[in-house]
């Protein structure tokens, strides 16, 4: 399945407009509009690291299967993230290895 993304003018907050410049396929953004975006990126990023830092153990979580997937280097690590997620004692691992 290939993901598809969306464009600078899919992904602008409603209200702003991304231009397109007629020698690029780059969106040209005005000034106005790239301080609104940035502002936004910034705005998500704090939000997602507060997240992050009340949620000890999603960071642990994160550690453990980039963990199990170096030790193990399966063919298809996205079928042996779904399997190892589903397996029993995860919470428990990730549990243990948050109160190291």
């Amino acid at each position: 399945v290939q993901q598809t993304f969306p464009t600078m003018t899919e992904a602008a907050p409603a209200g702003l407009s991304a231009v397109r410049s007629p020698t690029s396929k780059k969106p040209v953004v005005a000034p106005e509009e790239q301080a609104t975006l940035n502002e936004e990126k910034r705005k998500m990023r704090f939000e997602n690291e507060q997240y992050l830092r009340e949620k000890p153990e999603l960071t642990m979580l994160m550690r453990v299967i980039l963990s199990e997937i170096l030790d193990q280097t399966p063919p298809d690590p996205v079928k042996f993230v779904a399997e190892f997620c589903t397996k029993a004692g995860l919470k428990e691992q990730v549990m243990a290895a948050t109160s190291k």
